[in-house]
C-alpha cells in the first residue's frame, strides 16, 4: 500500500462517526440524559400547573416562561461562550441547576409550591439553559477530529429529538408511579452524569485562542452584522419565524 493511500485510510471517517472519539461518546450520552431530564421537567411543570391552576392562561404561561429566556439570552450567551472556559462554565451552571431544582422539588414534596414559584423556577431554569446551550456547542470541535464534526453536530440533533420523544412519557410514568415531586428529583439526577463527564474530560492542549479575547459588546456587534449579511442564516430565520409561532400556539 502506498504512503498516500495509508494516509487517506487513516483520515477516513470511522463508521462510528463522532462516537469513535471516547470523550465525545461519553459527554454526548451524558448530555442526552440531561436533555431527557429537561423534557421530563417540561412535561411535569405543565402537569403541575394544571393541578395548581387549570386556567388555560396559567398553563400557557408555563410555555411562555420556558420560551422567553431562549429568545432573550441565547444570542448574548453565544458571544459569552467564545470568551470563557466553556467546560468550567458548564460545570458551574449545571451545579446551579441541580441546586435550584432540588430546592423546587422539595417545595413540591412538602406541598408548598405555588403557580408563582413554578413560573419563576421555569423561567430561571430556561434562562440558565439558554446561557448553557452555546457553551455545549462550542466544545464539540474539541471532542472530535475535524472530519467527524458534521457527525457530531448531527448526533446533537438526534439526542435532542430522542429526549423530546421519550422525556414526557417518562415524566408521566414517574408521576403516576411515585408522585408529583419525583420528576423534578429525576431532573436533578439527570444532570449529574454531565457534570461527572465534564469534570473527567480535559480539553486538548493547544486549542486555546490565538488572539486576544474580544470584548462582549464588540462580539455582539460582530455577530449581529455577520447574521444580517449571511443570506443562508437569514433564510433559516425567515422560515423559522414562518413556522414556530403557529407550532407554539398549537
Amino acid at each position: 500500500m502506498s504512503e498516500n493511500s495509508t494516509i487517506a485510510a487513516s483520515s477516513a471517517p470511522s463508521w462510528l462517526g463522532a462516537f469513535a472519539s471516547p470523550p465525545f461518546a461519553i459527554i454526548r450520552v451524558a448530555e442526552t440524559l440531561g436533555l431527557i431530564g429537561i423534557a421530563v421537567f417540561d412535561a411535569a411543570a405543565r402537569w403541575l400547573m394544571t393541578s395548581l391552576n387549570a386556567d388555560p392562561l396559567a398553563v400557557s404561561l408555563v410555555q411562555a416562561s420556558a420560551s422567553l429566556p431562549m429568545f432573550l439570552f441565547t444570542f448574548p450567551a453565544g458571544a459569552l461562550a467564545d470568551m470563557i472556559d466553556a467546560r468550567r462554565f458548564l460545570i458551574i451552571v449545571s451545579w446551579i441547576i441541580v441546586a435550584m431544582m432540588a430546592a423546587f422539588a422539595t417545595l413540591v414534596l412538602i406541598g408548598h409550591v405555588t403557580p408563582f414559584w413554578l413560573l419563576l423556577t421555569t423561567f430561571l431554569f430556561s434562562a440558565l439553559w439558554a446561557v448553557n446551550a452555546p457553551a455545549w456547542l462550542s466544545i464539540a470541535p474539541l471532542l472530535v477530529p475535524r472530519k467527524d464534526l458534521d457527525s457530531a453536530i448531527a448526533a446533537n440533533s438526534v439526542g435532542y429529538n430522542i429526549s423530546r420523544a421519550i422525556g414526557p412519557m417518562i415524566g408521566a410514568f414517574v408521576i403516576a408511579a411515585v408522585g408529583m415531586a419525583a420528576p423534578f428529583w429525576a431532573f436533578c439526577l439527570s444532570n449529574l452524569p454531565a457534570i461527572a463527564a465534564l469534570t473527567w474530560w480535559r480539553a486538548p492542549a493547544g486549542n486555546g485562542p490565538g488572539l486576544p479575547t474580544e470584548r462582549f459588546i464588540s462580539a455582539l456587534r460582530v455577530g449581529l452584522l455577520h447574521g444580517l449579511n449571511n443570506t443562508y442564516l437569514i433564510a433559516v430565520i425567515v422560515r423559522t419565524a414562518a413556522i414556530f409561532p403557529f407550532a407554539s400556539a398549537y
